[in-house]
């Protein structure tokens, strides 16, 4: 597994300079140019664009140091077990989101989902900096699941729309 973190001369953590992370992101796009650069230079530039994105994203960037000791969040075939408790929650959510015809409320629930997210990324970088792993996997799980349901919101106001 690639260390984004490595790749740009960071320290693993959750806390980064995001100005320096940039200006290195733009130092080596400017090195990796696709107009002056081969086959091996143009898949470096693909692992700067890759790393880029994940350690510029509070939850990616959560979620890379937490597979960088072995707990997969993202990929849902290598992804730990999820607490039934959180699976239950987000179904019974996901219901009430596709059974809901009401754009105010799908805004409601759109802030709340939003704040929740913030609020376990930062439960969960608190678990990280006290080498609570397990917890934290379980933690950002839940938020993961919580940007579905924000994308399913996404979409259910977008069909309401396009049904007016």
């Amino acid at each position: 597994m690639v260390n984004y973190f490595a790749v740009f001369g960071l320290n693993t953590g959750f806390d980064i300079d995001i100005d320096v992370l940039e200006k290195k992101y733009f130092e080596f796009q400017a090195q990796l140019h696709p107009d002056k650069a081969g086959v091996e230079e143009i898949e470096k530039s693909i692992k700067i664009n890759e790393g880029y994105k994940v350690l510029v994203d509070d939850f990616l960037r959560c979620c890379h140091l937490l597979a960088l000791q072995g707990f997969d969040i993202l990929q849902d075939e290598k992804a730990i077990k999820v607490d039934q408790k959180i699976l239950l929650e987000i179904l019974e959510l996901q219901e009430q989101i596709a059974d809901n015809k009401d754009l105010k409320k799908l805004d409601e629930w759109q802030s709340w989902l939003n704040q929740n997210i913030k609020n376990l990324i930062n439960l969960a970088k608190k678990n990280i900096d006290d080498k609570e792993m397990a917890n934290a996997a379980q933690i950002l799980v839940k938020a993961k699941y919580y940007k579905k349901c924000l994308a399913d919101i996404k979409n259910k106001k977008k069909s309401l729309k396009n049904a007016t």
